[in-house]
């Protein structure tokens, strides 16, 4: 595709597809542009949409910039008490540079036994992640935390951001 001119590549995953992000931020190295909520409608005819909604992620891979996959090191490790999880509240997250966003690991499997589990992971990372986007934190990074079946957005706060406090 350079060879035709493209520079950016864009796409839809998601956010609930812990697989998904790990490939799209760490391997590949792409950015989440935007949050979409119900990007297909609220409903749709496809299994894969059952209970968790179309909400999507835009990512951009920017195809001219020399980018290397953010190396798991490169990560505070999984227990930094100083890094909120803010799906419960995101609000008392104001202030903090960094945050983190909790997905399960396995929400297909989820989606299989219980639609109204699926749904509330769903309800929890919807305006957790709509918050953090409007208080100008982006994505830097995805983790996997085994024990505890579920994965780790990090996402980093722009100091350039307009202050929210």
């Amino acid at each position: 595709v350079r060879a035709i001119g493209v520079s950016v590549m864009y796409w839809t995953y998601d956010p609930l597809v812990a697989r998904n992000a790990y490939f799209n931020i760490m391997q590949l190295g792409a950015d989440v542009a935007e949050y979409v909520k119900d990007m297909y409608g609220a409903r749709t005819s496809s299994v894969l949409h059952e209970g968790v909604g179309t909400d999507r992620f835009i990512v951009a891979w920017h195809l001219d910039e020399v980018r290397k996959a953010v190396a798991r090191s490169a990560l505070p490790p999984l227990d930094s008490p100083d890094i909120p999880v803010i799906n419960a509240a995101p609000e008392g997250a104001i202030g903090a540079r960094r945050v983190r966003v909790a997905i399960p690991l396995h929400i297909d499997q989820i989606q299989r036994s219980s639609l109204t589990e699926a749904a509330q992971w769903r309800a929890e990372t919807r305006p957790a992640f709509q918050w953090a986007f409007a208080h100008g934190y982006r994505i830097v990074g995805f983790q996997r935390d085994d024990p505890a079946g579920r994965g780790l957005y990090e996402l980093e706060r722009d100091p350039t951001a307009p202050s929210t406090t």
